[in-house]
This record gives C-alpha cells, structure tokens and sequence, in this order.
C-alpha cells in the first residue's frame, strides 16, 4: 500500500470567509477525525500536494503531519466544486491502532 506524506498547517480560525481565503491561496480547508471520537482538527493542505491521492484509482494513506506530530489517515470524504471540480474541501479519519472503523470498499 502506497503511503502519500502530506505537510499540513494549522488554521488559526474557521468559517465561510476564512475558507474562500484559504481556497484563493491555492490551498484547501480540511479535518481530522479520530477513530474513537473526539475533537477535529482543523488545518490546511496544498492543494497541488493532494492530488496524487485523490485523482488515482488506487487506495493510498496519507501521512499528515501537522506541527511536528504525523498522524496516519484515510480519506474519509471529499468535497468538490460543482462546476470547476475542484477539491473545496476534504475530511480525513486518522487510524489508531486497536480501534474499529467501518468503511466502505469498492470492489472490482
């Protein structure tokens, strides 16, 4: 399994107008859930950075980090733009080891 290191940067507020600032910046708003619940976190990727784990038809982990802490995760959903298609927002769910998670796998 391919594993995609992303560096992500924290975001200091949240909001409509902050995420159009963020989106004009080249960059995309996005979460973090935990496998056993808890607080999000909120932080910003490149959107250039995650392409090569969206637009594939293989399954990939993403390796965040964040403030010097790597998190690892799978994409758990993903916003697009209706007309441009392009990523507004993506929501990933971090993997802790010994917790269950249920997901959805598409077969072939």
């Amino acid at each position: 399994m391919e594993i995609i290191a992303l560096q992500g940067h924290r975001k200091e507020r949240s909001g409509k107008v902050e995420s159009k600032k963020i989106r004009r910046n080249g960059q995309v708003p996005a979460n973090m859930y935990k496998s056993g619940g808890g607080e999000a976190v909120q932080f910003t990727l490149e959107s250039a950075a995650i392409r090569h784990l969206i637009y594939t038809s293989k399954f990939k982990l993403a390796e965040i980090t964040l403030d010097g802490s790597t998190y690892k995760c799978i994409v758990k959903d993903i916003q697009f733009h209706p007309v441009t298609d392009a990523v507004v927002h993506i929501d990933f769910l971090e993997l802790v080891p010994g917790v269950k998670f249920k997901a959805t796998v598409p077969l072939r």
